[in-house]
């Protein structure tokens, strides 16, 4: 556990604090984390869920505030999953921005009220309703108030409960933590290993990072087709679910696609020379993003909210239009690299898997879903289009020939 801690403080600080680089972090800075561990669990010994909607709270601005963060921590919960400030930038912390979560958070402190102060004029627990009503609407719409469930899934429901996520803006939490990441992988030869030691420390923090930045280009996936959830009693608030915004999901699109085609960065040179080369593992985790927003837990979504909030809704068709400009976004320049091929060659894979059903139906199996049949027949349509635009780049960039040739020959074997 000791071990697990201290990788953690330093994938998550080390581009902030000289004092999570040192190999073995010394005790009184090890205290810190290993009090909200034990704080945390404790939590759980008191009955407390998982409260993954307590980093949400705050905004994301707010985590590189020296007044802010030493008086709240990273979140409204130590019962979320939000260690240390992996948001504050190189010198935040010499202007007094605190890197660690609270002791305990707004959220706890009323959690432990509500269910174990003594309310001694009740004489029965039908009398003590009124009573935690009425404190629980006291907090009106704060949001250091609102609970957010652990959901295990690879896409949450809901973009504001999420492991692993901290501030109110997963985009903009998401550059400020990945821009430190790149700061750590620069550093870490230096950091990390000195002659005659072996290569394990420098193993298990590479993979820190690793796992790590694939967890922040994943988070804002949450967005696409996403619900807040708003837990409460009737008109508390505007409604009880309420769809993200069609810019965020465009946003959030735009982002993942930015980081999927950038992040040979993780595949240095001089730490594969130690580690070996991490090219299979990037594009294991490119086939893994391409398969979610591609798959059962992105497009049914996006088809729910287009049917539950129809005004201004980022509608399947307008999603699988953005998602193709992304693809070929990195035509434009006529240098596509190996990354580039993998992922456009991924996505028209995608794509033919959601027709092939329709296409392989028969008279003994007539019955499909109806999701299949919307998937199915939008997902066609933006073949043809996809097929003409690869049909263009074939003429233009005869450089890639045999690659575009691939891509139609695969299209076409779908029909």
């Amino acid at each position: 556990m000791i071990d697990l801690l201290q990788t953690w403080k330093f994938v998550q600080t080390a581009a902030v604090d000289p004092q999570a680089r040192k190999k073995v972090l010394d005790e009184k800075f090890m205290g810190e984390t290993i009090r909200y561990a034990v704080a945390h669990e404790t939590g759980h010994v008191f009955g407390l869920q998982h409260n993954m909607r307590g980093s949400f709270a705050y905004p994301t601005d707010s985590l590189r505030s020296a007044t802010f963060t030493q008086k709240y921590g990273t979140t409204a919960s130590i019962m979320d999953y939000a260690r240390s400030n992996y948001v504050a930038q190189p010198g935040d912390m010499e202007k007094g921005v605190s890197l660690t979560p609270p002791v305990m958070g707004p959220y706890d402190y009323f959690s432990i009220k509500w269910a174990y102060k003594p309310i001694f004029d009740a004489k029965t627990p039908e009398e003590e309703l009124p009573i935690l009503n009425k404190w629980f609407l006291e907090n009106n719409k704060n949001p250091f108030f609102i609970f957010g469930p652990m959901v295990v899934s690879p896409v949450s429901t809901d973009p504001s409960a999420q492991s692993d996520a901290l501030g109110n803006d997963l985009l903009k939490s998401g550059k400020y933590g990945i821009s430190n990441l790149k700061i750590i992988t620069k550093n870490l030869l230096k950091w990390t290993v000195c002659d005659g030691e072996s290569f394990d420390l420098l193993q298990i923090r590479y993979d820190g990072v690793f796992k790590l930045y694939c967890k922040l280009v994943t988070l804002p996936i949450a967005y696409l087709g996403g619900v807040y959830n708003y837990p409460g009693t009737y008109g508390q608030y505007p409604a009880k679910y309420i769809p993200t915004e069609k810019i965020t999901q465009k946003d959030a699109l735009k982002f993942i696609f930015s980081e999927l085609t950038t992040c040979d960065w993780l595949n240095q040179p001089e730490i594969n020379k130690l580690i070996g080369s991490q090219t299979d593992e990037l594009t294991k985790w490119q086939a893994s993003v391409i398969t979610l927003l591609l798959g059962n837990f992105v497009l049914p979504r996006i088809v729910a909210s287009e049917s539950l909030f129809s005004k201004n809704a980022y509608t399947l068709n307008e999603y699988l239009n953005d998602l193709d400009t992304q693809i070929w976004l990195t035509t434009g320049d006529l240098t596509l690299n190996m990354y580039d091929k993998h992922i456009q060659l991924l996505y028209i894979d995608k794509l033919i898997s959601l027709v092939r059903p329709i296409l392989n139906s028969n008279e003994k199996n007539l019955e499909r879903s109806t999701n299949e049949t919307i998937f199915a027949s939008a997902t066609a349509s933006q073949l043809l289009n996809t097929k003409s635009k690869i049909t263009a780049l074939l003429q233009s960039q005869p450089q890639h020939a045999g690659h575009y040739r691939l891509l139609l020959n695969l299209i076409e074997k779908a029909k």
